[in-house]
C-alpha cells in the first residue's frame, strides 16, 4: 500500500493500525484465558480408575514406574466395550475391562523357560484376530534392553483369554549382543497384516539379533524372512549380512502396499547405517557424514516430489 499517494487516508490508517493491534491483543488475551481455563479444568478432571501393574525396579534406581510399552485398546472379551491391554517391565501382559477390573494377567517368563517375574516387556502390544477364529489375539515383543541383564527374548502371542497360542513363543538368536548365552530381545512392537493374501494375518517384528522376522499365525516362518542386508549386494563375501542386517533394530515395522501390486510391503527404520568401500573385505562401520546425510535427504525429497 502506498500511503503517501493518498494523503486524505493518512489519519484513518494511523488510527486503524493501532486500533487493530489493541483488538488483536484483546482477542489473544481472551483466547489465552479460555485455554488456561480449559487446561486447568483438564488438569483437575477426575480420574476414572487406576490399576497397579506388576512392576520391577527401574535400571539404576529405586523407582518402578518405567513401563515403556503403550497400552492397546480393543474389545478383548466381546462385550461391546474397548478393554485395555498393558505390558509391564516385570514381563506381564495385563488385560483390563473398560471399568478397570481385571480380565486376566499373564506372566510370560515361564513360557520363556525363566523363573516367574524375571522377564521384561518394553514392546507395545499389537491386537487383532490373526487366525480368523472371531476372537482377538495379542502379539508382544519380549526381553530386556539392559546390556548386562540376561533375559530370554522373543515374541509371544496370547489368545483373548490370556493363554499362549500354539507355536509360540518364538525366541531370538543368541547374537553378539551382550550378555552371551541369552536369546536377543525384541524391543520392536509387532506389526500384523496379511502378507501372503491367504486371509489370515502374519506377525512381523525386529529383534536385537539384527533380524527382521515374519511368521504365520501358527509361528511358522514366512518365506523370504529374515531378509539379508542391502549391503550384502556390495559385499557378497561378508557372512554377517546373510539373513540379517548390519546392526540391531529398535524400530517397529509398518505395513502398506507401496507399489500397488496387491501385496503388503514392510517398512522399518534400522541402525545398520552406511558401510564405506574403504573397509574392503573386513567388517567395519562408518556413519553418514553431515554433507552426505544432507545430500541423501535432498534425494529423498526430490523422489517424493516426483511421486506426488
Amino acid at each position: 500500500m502506498h500511503i503517501a499517494s493518498q494523503p486524505d487516508k493518512k489519519p484513518f490508517l494511523r488510527l486503524a493500525f493501532p486500533t487493530m493491534l489493541v483488538v488483536l491483543a484483546i482477542i489473544v488475551g481472551w483466547m489465552s484465558h479460555i485455554n488456561s481455563e480449559t487446561v486447568a479444568a483438564a488438569s483437575f478432571a477426575p480420574t476414572q480408575w487406576t490399576y497397579a501393574l506388576p512392576a520391577d525396579l527401574c535400571p539404576g534406581g529405586n523407582d518402578d514406574d518405567c513401563h515403556a510399552g503403550s497400552p492397546a485398546l480393543a474389545d478383548i472379551n466381546g462385550d461391546g466395550y474397548d478393554d485395555v491391554v498393558a505390558v509391564t517391565n516385570k514381563g506381564h501382559i495385563v488385560a483390563l475391562k473398560h471399568d478397570g477390573s481385571l480380565l486376566w494377567d499373564t506372566d510370560v517368563a515361564p513360557y520363556f523357560n525363566m523363573p516367574a517375574g524375571t522377564n521384561e516387556i518394553h514392546s507395545s502390544p499389537a491386537v487383532a484376530d490373526i487366525d480368523g477364529d472371531g476372537y482377538l489375539e495379542i502379539a508382544v515383543g519380549v526381553g530386556t534392553y539392559q546390556p548386562n541383564v540376561c533375559t530370554f527374548g522373543g515374541v509371544i502371542v496370547l489368545n483373548h483369554q490370556g493363554h499362549v497360542e500354539p507355536g509360540w513363543p518364538i525366541l531370538g538368536f543368541d547374537s553378539s549382543t551382550s550378555p552371551a548365552g541369552c536369546p536377543s530381545s525384541f524391543f520392536s512392537t509387532p506389526a500384523l497384516g496379511d502378507m501372503d493374501n491367504d486371509g489370515d494375518l502374519e506377525i512381523l517384528a525386529a529383534g536385537f539379533d539384527k533380524r527382521i522376522y515374519a511368521w504365520h499365525h501358527d509361528g511358522s516362518p514366512l518365506p523370504g524372512y529374515p531378509p539379508s542386508s542391502n549391503h550384502a549386494i556390495r559385499f557378497p563375501t561378508w557372512k554377517d549380512f546373510k539373513g540379517k542386517l548390519g546392526d540391531m533394530t529398535w524400530g517397529s515395522p509398518s505395513l502398506v502396499d507401496l507399489d500397488n501390486d496387491g501385496f503388503l510391503d514392510m517398512l522399518i527404520a534400522t541402525g545398520e547405517g552406511n558401510f564405506d568401500d574403504r573397509w574392503g573385505g573386513r567388517l567395519g562401520w562408518l556413519g553418514l557424514s553431515l554433507p552426505a546425510a544432507l545430500e541423501l535427504g535432498a534425494r529423498i525429497l526430490r523422489w517424493f516430489n516426483l511421486c506426488l
